[in-house]
């Protein structure tokens, strides 16, 4: 369990705040992961009775956001597959309008409670092929949402792994149903253990916009580092390549020894 608070007018300094109004955080949680022996190939039993996450307002001590976890049954079997069943209770209070889709109606302000339920299924991530699949539903605002996931890994070889995901969301507000697809690809490559990196690329039908990500981490010497990062945003709807936005970043650590 765990409280946390920020003021009215606090100012860290260093790093970051999780929320730009002052606020109190109240978090709870107990989870159970006995190994049942006499189960011969279930490796592990995880039991999460609740996790609970509440803010509110640190001036008016009205509710900010409410998140809670109940799991009834999760399992990880000795060849390394995965199950869990979820369920979720969400709540959040708006203080204004929120527009979440461009074709669907605006949500008004209120506090919002839905519950939601998930199943995943995944398979073990050592072998050279492997995926995961995920399929939850429930409300949402002042509608629902019903989602399937799907995700494949490729361990090409010892210098080479793929890894694709696809996202199908349908949404509900109000009268309108809108659905939101999401596609992603990464590429993680290693060309000895000191220059390794990774490709990155998502698309969704949403914002019709693309996001690319490059990574190159090569390390010179023990206790030295170079990073090169290359994020580009382009919008999709056009005919060809129009990127509307390009940011570098680098960054490089020296270690010296006396």
């Amino acid at each position: 369990g765990s409280w946390v608070r920020s003021g009215e007018g606090f100012n860290p300094e260093v790093g970051f705040q999780r929320r730009g109004e002052p606020y109190q955080r109240f978090f709870t949680e107990l989870a159970i992961s006995p190994r049942p022996r006499f189960l011969p190939f279930i490796q592990q039993v995880e039991i999460k009775p609740f996790e609970i996450s509440y803010y509110m307002d640190d001036k008016s001590r009205e509710l900010q956001s409410f998140f809670s976890e109940f799991v009834p049954l999760a399992f990880t079997t000795r060849s390394g597959e995965s199950f869990e069943f979820a369920l979720f209770r969400r709540a959040e209070n708006l203080d204004e309008p929120l527009e979440l889709l461009e074709n669907a109606e605006e949500i008004p302000p209120g506090t919002y409670w839905d519950t939601r339920w998930l199943v995943e299924l995944g398979t073990f991530s050592g072998r050279r092929f492997s995926g995961d699949l995920e399929v939850s539903g429930g409300g949402f605002y002042t509608g629902e949402r019903r989602t399937w996931t799907v995700s494949g890994r490729w361990k090409v070889n010892k210098h080479l792994a793929l890894q694709g995901d696809f996202e199908h969301n349908r949404v509900t507000l109000g009268s309108e149903t809108v659905p939101v697809e999401e596609v992603g690809g990464r590429a993680d490559f290693a060309f000895s253990p000191t220059l390794f990196g990774a490709i990155s690329g998502q698309w969704n039908n949403e914002d019709d916009e693309m996001i690319f990500n490059f990574r190159l981490n090569w390390i010179p010497r023990p206790g030295s580092d170079l990073f090169i990062v290359i994020n580009q945003q382009a919008e999709s709807w056009d005919s060809g390549w129009n990127p509307v936005q390009t940011t570098v970043l680098t960054k490089l650590v020296w270690r010296m020894a006396f």
